[in-house]
């Protein structure tokens, strides 16, 4: 009787993911590491996590430390990559000529009038 029961039991389908060709992201300038979020969205793409970081620091070494940049990552079918890198965004960059933390003034700064 036990065996015919074990028979009917199914196994579960395995649904596979299937994800983009492009990747974009933000990633602060020579502080890429392995580390979630970012290792795991380019392992889930095949890409060799510890080689694309060292490049992207690489890349990025003219630019201060921290800076938030936008970059587009396009993953071609044979796990390479073509990497672009754009210039950090106009709010980031008007925030800190105006040295706001964030996007809201407090109460305590000074108003208008």
């Amino acid at each position: 009787m036990a065996s015919k029961g074990a028979a009917r039991v199914r196994k579960k389908e395995i649904v596979k993911v299937i994800h983009g060709a492009l990747l974009r992201t933000n990633i602060k300038a020579q502080m890429a590491s392995a580390a979630p979020p970012l290792g795991p969205q380019l392992g889930q793409r095949g890409l060799n996590v510890a080689n694309f970081c060292k490049e992207f620091n690489k890349e990025t070494g003219h630019f201060k430390q921290g800076v938030p940049l936008p970059t587009r990552i396009t993953v071609k079918p044979d796990r390479t990559y073509d990497l672009e890198i754009c210039t950090p965004t106009t709010t980031w960059l008007l925030k800190q000529a105006a040295g706001i933390g964030r996007g809201k003034a407090s109460k305590g700064e000074a108003t208008s009038g």
